[in-house]
């Protein structure tokens, strides 16, 4: 891991505006997952390429 402990979004991201209804993660790589509202994101150690993506989900 190049980034150990820090939150990551996937290298090929394709964004999203859904909502959870029912079931759980299935994380194979990671050693953690977390599905949360955005407002919650700044509370997260982010890797700094994914800054400006948590930055765009949580202005609108």
């Amino acid at each position: 891991m190049k980034l150990p402990l820090k939150w990551e979004f996937p290298l090929c991201l394709y964004p999203f505006l859904c909502k959870w209804t029912d079931g759980s993660l299935a994380i194979t790589e990671h050693a953690q997952a977390a599905w949360v509202d955005k407002s919650e994101l700044q509370n997260y150690d982010w890797a700094e390429a994914d800054l400006p993506i948590v930055k765009e989900i949580t202005s609108f």
